[in-house]
């Protein structure tokens, strides 16, 4: 069944042009570990804000490709700069019904 993630991300407002290399940067490493992002939203009351969605076909692909993102030393690093600007995070799993 597939698996769909949802995530936001918030950062420090003056913070958006930064996320937004930063997102351009993990575009490519997605590309590489052949993730389906299906796309990529700004909150527009709140451009600080902002969504992005990645397809998986089952739940052992999902893990399977956390797995290669965490061995993947430039993810790493980016994940560290993204922290230093993100104020908050969340995740969510979506299926179909």
């Amino acid at each position: 069944m597939a698996l769909v993630m949802m995530y936001r991300t918030e950062t420090k407002p003056d913070r958006v042009e930064k996320l937004e290399k930063l997102r351009l940067e993990f575009m490519d490493i997605y590309e590489k570990h052949d993730v389906d992002i299906m796309g990529h939203w700004q909150d527009r009351e709140r451009p600080h804000v902002s969504y992005y969605m990645a397809r998986y076909e089952d739940e052992d692909q999902y893990t399977e490709t956390v797995q290669k993102l965490k061995e993947d030393k430039k993810y790493s690093e980016l994940t560290d700069k993204l922290n230093e600007i993100r104020t908050d995070f969340e995740a969510t799993r979506l299926t179909p019904v």
